[in-house]
């Protein structure tokens, strides 16, 4: 939580004005929910990692975990953003990205006990053709309502996910045949319009993967967040839909910054992406002058499953993150990298 605000901090001396809080993913579940209690012992934990530098010596039984936050401390740093004139948007990532939740309610996957299970098969994944799993993350979602009252947006996930399951699983396709649809990228175009309409009817729009956009039909009004490049906010303007640009290779501030000394350095991170390379992207780059009102903002992303510690959180973030700022509140014609070299 502490981390939390010192990151709202700095995010407020650089104008950026809304904070994405990416509360679960493969790694772990970090949003408390009431009714689902395994969340966040079972889903917060993991083994630790023998790449991180830091947590072998820290976590010597083997787990990592369980690290959670309270309702009370999401209040909290709610309220904190507010006072610095920052929305916060949560997210829970959904139907893919979800090992850590169907290891606390394994019943949820498409094969529980791996019976039937194809090859390839993959555990992050929910089960579609389950009206069982489809209602708990509808519950889930309830919860994240209740805790984010204010926020406009709910943002639903919807990237990466791995389908091999639901082609050899009867429960989604007999769902599929259900629905009339023949492919799964439909089967979860379906899924994501219904937690759209869910979400609706509770006062909230959708944020949303490109994927949302450019594998199926997204939820009406949804927003997309442009990451494997320019294609999903181009389509999502060129739909009338709103769009929020960070392609990774500009925006991703996991990856490592082209510095001889840099201690960050993972093996498995080949991309590079240098402060010059963050400056010098255009938000609005071939997007036609009549779109450009669908286009909402950007965002830079730093993701931190292999981020050990505050200060490593810091500086992957910084500079980088004031060069983005600087593109995103400035227009393209004003913008000089030598003059901001300068003034950094």
């Amino acid at each position: 939580k502490a981390a939390v605000k010192r990151t709202l901090d700095l995010m407020a001396q650089h104008k950026l004005n809304v904070f994405h809080w990416h509360l679960t993913d493969s790694q772990g579940w970090r949003l408390p929910v009431a009714k689902y209690p395994l969340l966040t012992t079972v889903g917060a934990t993991r083994p630790y990692s023998k790449n991180q530098k830091d947590l072998a010596d820290r976590y010597e039984n083997g787990t990592y975990g369980p690290f959670a936050y309270t309702a009370e401390e999401i209040r909290e740093v709610v309220a904190y953003a507010r006072e610095r004139h920052i929305r916060v948007v949560p997210e829970v990532d959904f139907p893919g990205h979800s090992r850590a939740t169907l290891d606390a309610y394994p019943q949820y996957r498409c094969f529980p006990d791996g019976k039937g299970a194809p090859k390839g098969a993959v555990g992050n994944v929910f089960c579609l053709g389950n009206d069982e799993a489809v209602a708990f993350m509808e519950d889930v979602f309830d919860e994240v309502v209740r805790l984010f009252p204010e926020s406009e947006f709910v943002h639903i996930g919807g990237d990466e996910v791995n389908k091999v399951n639901w082609r050899a699983c009867p429960k989604c396709q007999a769902r599929m045949k259900a629905l009339g649809i023949k492919t799964e990228n439909d089967l979860q175009a379906w899924f994501s319009r219904r937690l759209g309409r869910h979400l609706a009817k509770r006062g909230k729009r959708v944020l949303g993967w490109d994927e949302l956009i450019l594998d199926g039909e997204p939820p009406a009004d949804m927003v997309a967040m442009s990451w494997r490049g320019a294609e999903g906010g181009r389509a999502a303007a060129k739909a009338g839909l709103g769009a929020v640009m960070c392609p990774h290779f500009y925006c991703y501030f996991d990856y490592m910054q082209c510095l001889a000394d840099d201690p960050a350095v993972y093996p498995w991170f080949t991309e590079r992406l240098s402060l010059e390379k963050a400056y010098s992207y255009d938000p609005l780059a071939g997007i036609p002058p009549e779109q450009h009102r669908f286009i909402l903002g950007g965002q830079c992303c730093n993701w931190s499953e292999y981020t050990c510690n505050e200060t490593e959180l810091q500086w992957k973030m910084w500079p980088r993150t004031c060069a983005t700022a600087e593109v995103f509140w400035s227009p393209a014609s004003a913008r000089d990298y030598a003059d901001f070299v300068r003034r950094m």
